[in-house]
């Protein structure tokens, strides 16, 4: 016996069902293609922005800046640059970091060499990157900015602060520290904190965002205590 032929209706059916599964899976791969062209698009124009501010800096020459000084540009993890000065003969100076604040400011951050402030030539080092930082602030568009870098003896204090706090290997450490801040101590430390975790490479800023963590919290602890003040700085 023949068997009746299947309809043209159900032979129809299943490839129409086909080409729109395959037609809904073209779109999501078209509409996911399309926002991340668009996601690039918005970060080559904040790029562009960036570069922008950057340019004046990249036209300093070497005649610009003290004698025996080299210059690297570095680009940051997060965007952004960051351009080191180094002295033919005292070393690492420190840091000009200029890193976005938002979609098109730039932030402007002075970071002076981690080194220990009592040698001899850290203040020769702390005068030449001085002027290095002026000179390179004064060329960011709109000039004549503030200087960031801290007077020579309250830079020598944060650095000491700062040298204390990486020294830190345990709680008890850090606790001592904490201890022996005044409150205008503290924030100096942070703001050195601050600016040292912008360039850290990714090994140290974990053991610094670490240390950070306890130093908080020990001082807030200490806060919240009603017969219990912090020190001086020692």
């Amino acid at each position: 016996m023949n068997k009746e032929p299947r309809s043209s209706a159900k032979r129809r059916g299943s490839p129409t069902k086909r080409r729109s599964s395959t037609a809904r899976s073209r779109l999501k791969r078209a509409d996911l293609a399309a926002l991340k062209q668009l996601d690039r698009l918005l970060e080559q124009r904040r790029e562009i922005e960036h570069l922008a501010q950057m340019t004046p800096l990249k036209r300093l020459s070497p005649q610009d800046l003290p004698p025996g000084i080299r210059t690297d540009a570095l680009p940051l993890a997060g965007g952004g640059s960051v351009y080191c000065f180094v002295h033919e003969r005292l070393g690492m100076l420190g840091n000009l970091i200029l890193s976005p604040a938002d979609i098109t400011g730039t932030r402007v951050s002075v970071e002076l060499a981690s080194q220990d402030p009592d040698t001899p030539e850290w203040a020769e080092r702390y005068d030449l990157f001085n002027q290095v930082a002026t000179i390179c602030l004064h060329a960011l568009p709109g000039g004549d900015r503030t200087n960031t870098l801290p007077p020579l003896e309250e830079a020598r204090s944060q650095q000491r602060l700062y040298q204390r706090f990486i020294a830190c290997q345990h709680s008890i450490e850090m606790f001592a520290l904490v201890k022996s801040l005044s409150e205008h101590a503290y924030h100096q430390l942070l703001a050195v904190i601050q600016t040292a975790l912008i360039t850290a490479n990714p090994s140290d800023r974990i053991g610094i965002e670490q240390r950070l963590g306890e130093l908080q919290f020990y001082w807030d602890d200490l806060q919240a205590r009603p017969n219990v003040e912090p020190g001086e700085q020692q």
